[in-house]
């Protein structure tokens, strides 16, 4: 049995994986203005259609398919003027698999884990099967009904999901990611780096290939070059240690352990990818 599953069993985990699980019905014309949140949500459309605005994107989904909302990504929802509609959303930690993207990544091949860690992507799309819209509905009737050992079935569930939905992804076509493993060598890389200076030449030495190519691969899988992953790495990085730092931390204290090397510097950058400086960002959250 692995660690992960000790963990569960044993309730040796640290915290919740599921922040909060409901299914709402929404009436038709139904608008929720830009919000965020610091976890990922899982939108599943049960009934009707809904279309997400997440950043610059507009996604419509219909009955059966999900869309999952990325950590700190401004979003905003309408139900078309046409019907009502029903979805079933569910808020995570993006962090809770990190045992098991790590342990089993080569084995199980979390394509989902591996896109919700490395991408700078808005969202994630796709369409349910039979086996996975019932362990989403398994997993909403133990958060709701909340009966004995109810925390470790969700737990177990949403475990389920996530390899479900990293089969879905695999099965799709999903490339990239998964076919050029030096993406995951970077952010091994980022993650134990992320307070230094990092250039580009010492994360291409580490994957073992030349600068141009890196550039190249995150280009190809990525859409940005790779000083402007280093960044949203960093500015995610920060975000992370204000969700969890309760006051513990000063802003300049977070723009050192994020790399940024000063407070001046950490502002401006933050200001200008999230739209407010980092003083400013828990007033923005919805």
């Amino acid at each position: 049995m692995s660690k992960y599953y000790k963990n569960i069993l044993l309730n040796c985990g640290k915290e919740k994986i599921i922040d909060s699980a409901e299914i709402q019905e929404l009436p038709a014309g139904y608008h929720f203005g830009p919000h965020m949140h610091p976890s990922a949500e899982l939108f599943v459309c049960m009934e009707g259609r809904i279309i997400m605005n997440v950043r610059q994107s507009q996604v419509e989904i219909g009955k059966g398919e999900y869309i999952a909302v990325l950590p700190d990504h401004p979003h905003s929802c309408d139900v078309p003027a046409e019907e009502n509609c029903a979805i079933l959303q569910l808020h995570f930690r993006r962090d809770a698999f990190c045992d098991l993207f790590s342990d089993t990544l080569q084995e199980n091949q979390l394509f989902f884990l591996i896109d919700l860690n490395l991408g700078q992507k808005n969202y994630i799309l796709g369409k349910c099967s039979d086996q996975l819209y019932s362990s989403i509905e398994y997993l909403y009737e133990e958060a709701v009904e909340k009966q004995t050992n109810y925390e470790k079935l969700i737990d177990l569930y949403f475990t389920q999901i996530l390899l479900l939905l990293s089969r879905d992804i695999g099965d799709s076509g999903h490339g990239g990611i998964r076919e050029n493993r030096h993406l995951l060598s970077a952010l091994e890389y980022l993650k134990a780096h992320c307070a230094e200076k990092i250039t580009v030449g010492d994360i291409a030495e580490y994957c073992g290939v030349s600068q141009r190519r890196l550039e190249q691969i995150f280009r190809e899988v990525q859409g940005i070059n790779v000083s402007s992953y280093i960044t949203y790495f960093r500015i995610n990085r920060a975000i992370e240690l204000m969700n969890r730092g309760e006051g513990r931390y000063s802003l300049t204290d977070i723009a050192m352990e994020s790399g940024f090397g000063s407070l001046q510097h950490f502002s401006k950058v933050f200001k200008k990818i999230m739209g407010v400086p980092p003083s400013g960002y828990f007033s923005q959250k919805g």
